[in-house]
């Protein structure tokens, strides 16, 4: 590990997906039709996740939950996805279209929010 923030694995608070393809400090390993779809998904999670893709030493692979258990929007985003896991079906992963203008801007929004942050 070599950044601070990676020992957040061993509290079991972070990922990573595919380290070696995402080696600390580089960026663009997204190609852009992925990176839209994981702005998308951070967005709709409110900030709870961190993506190391923000950092400003940058690790891709990274994910984190960003706030102590118990925030209130870890709260939050846990009844969300309840929602989609008991709801209708029609709601959360694969059942929206993160290519839709509406979402693309607010992803984009949020991006620009939480860029640099660690």
């Amino acid at each position: 590990m070599r950044e601070p923030y990676e020992s957040n694995h061993l509290s079991g608070t972070a990922l990573v997906i595919r380290p070696a393809a995402y080696p600390l400090g580089v960026e663009g390993g997204l190609y852009p039709r992925e990176l839209t779809v994981a702005r998308d998904i951070l967005a709709e999670l409110d900030g709870v996740v961190a993506w190391g893709g923000d950092f400003t030493v940058p690790k891709e692979s990274h994910f984190e939950i960003a706030y102590a258990p118990g925030h209130p929007k870890v709260k939050g985003v846990a009844r969300k996805i309840d929602g989609w896991n008991t709801g209708p079906g029609n709601e959360g992963a694969g059942a929206t279209d993160a290519f839709d203008p509406g979402r693309r801007t607010r992803a984009e929004a949020f991006a620009r929010s939480h860029r640099a942050r660690s």
